[in-house]
């Protein structure tokens, strides 16, 4: 019979009882299992950027979110705890054409083009978006890895509402030429939400306020203020 370690070491536990949970598929939502009795019971995780590794902030808010989701399903909710990273936009944009220019592949984004320049990105995807998802299954994530999610999966962006059906919406549209010995114009498209806006409250709006006494040596008018 071996002996009991003095310290804890956690690889020789950790990925085996997780490996034992994912096996028997404890961590999966089913919608079928949802009733008036086994309520159903979601978070979405803030998904991490792909542009790098998680930091100790995701750990503390992902461990919150891991302790809300197991609480809940010990309280006999049907549980869904869906993962998924984030393209970033242009943080990976930026991060990927600094590592083809390292490369010697470009000098510009330009230089190969939209679709090669959105294949390097989904590279790069696949190398740090899984480093990232095997992060939180290290710490012991019980998201729903079957579902899991990237912002730029055709999915996800037809699942977004279009700017033409925004509730009340205005479109104001400003157009500025290129310079000289160009021909495309450059478009800007800015969408004002007047029903976003309409409930944010404007300076006139704002609850009155007495000035502060700055300068003052009395304690009781400051404590006015």
């Amino acid at each position: 019979m071996s002996e009991i370690p003095k310290a804890y070491e956690p690889h020789s536990v950790e990925s085996r009882w997780y490996q034992y949970w994912l096996d028997r598929k404890c961590f999966a939502a089913d919608p079928a299992r949802v009733s008036d009795k086994r309520p159903a019971y979601s978070i979405v995780i803030p998904p991490p950027n792909v542009t790098g590794v998680l930091t100790l902030g995701h750990v503390l808010n992902n461990t919150i979110q891991d302790i809300l989701a197991r609480r809940a399903r010990m309280l006999g909710y049907e549980v869904l705890w869906l993962p998924g990273t984030d393209h970033a936009g242009i943080a990976t944009q930026t991060v990927v054409e600094r590592t083809l220019k390292k490369q010697g592949l470009i000098k510009h984004r330009d230089d190969i083009g939209r679709e090669k320049f959105l294949e390097k990105v989904w590279e790069w995807k696949e190398k740090h978006g899984g480093i990232i998802i095997e992060q939180l299954k290290r710490l012991g994530a019980s998201c729903d890895w079957t579902r899991t999610r990237f912002t730029m999966e055709t999915a996800s962006a037809s699942s977004l509402p279009t700017p033409s059906t925004w509730p009340n919406s205005t479109k104001v549209a400003s157009c500025t030429p290129r310079p000289a010995g160009t021909t495309k114009a450059r478009c800007r498209m800015v969408w004002v939400m007047l029903s976003r806006m309409s409930a944010v409250p404007t300076p006139t709006g704002w609850p009155k306020r007495r000035k502060a006494n700055h300068i003052s040596n009395d304690p009781a008018a400051s404590a006015r203020n």
